[in-house]
């Protein structure tokens, strides 16, 4: 089935077609679902929470001068607003029974943040240390990305760390 209908009728006097209507077929319907589903992802508590720190972390950073103070600060909010746009993105995803979802997440979440260092250095944003500076771009980039497969592989890492501990458990009892 298509998604899309196409009308055409062709125009004899200047040997091409001339498209009259492009009706997308269940366009409203498709868009709803994944309003639904968004809303669904954001509205939990926890990830309403986890937005909240990570916005919470740059004001206080930005609040507080330790973008200007701690050079190494801007580690920490790109790793959380990273791996907090991951993280929504890997639940929407699965929500939508999207099979491998850290495909689609992990270039979408880079490409958030290349997005962001161009904003960076276009608006020459106060409390950006290192303006211009291509290794910092390319760290926070990779705390992008650390941040960004961390949240994607949280529950593998969460089942990790339980059978482990489990298993110390069984060692030491």
């Amino acid at each position: 089935m298509n998604d899309y209908k196409l009308d055409v009728e062709p125009n004899l006097d200047d040997n091409f077609l001339d498209i009259k209507n492009i009706e997308i077929v269940g366009y409203r319907e498709k868009l709803k679902k994944h309003y639904e589903t968004a809303k669904k992802v954001v509205g939990k508590k926890k990830n309403l929470l986890l937005a909240g720190a990570a916005v919470g972390l740059h004001i206080a950073g930005v609040a507080t001068g330790a973008y200007d103070n701690l050079s190494s600060f801007d580690i920490l909010p790109h790793l959380l607003s990273a791996g907090t746009l991951a993280y929504f993105g890997k639940e929407a995803l699965e929500e939508e029974k999207v099979e491998r979802c850290g495909k689609y997440v992990i270039p979408a979440v880079i490409a958030a943040g290349l997005a962001w260092e161009g904003i960076e250095y276009a608006f020459n944003v106060p409390h950006s240390m290192a303006q211009g500076n291509v290794w910092n771009t390319l760290k926070d980039l990779f705390m992008d990305l650390v941040g960004a497969k961390l949240a994607i592989s949280s529950e593998e890492i969460k089942n990790y760390l339980v059978s482990y501990t489990d298993s110390l458990k069984n060692r030491i009892i």
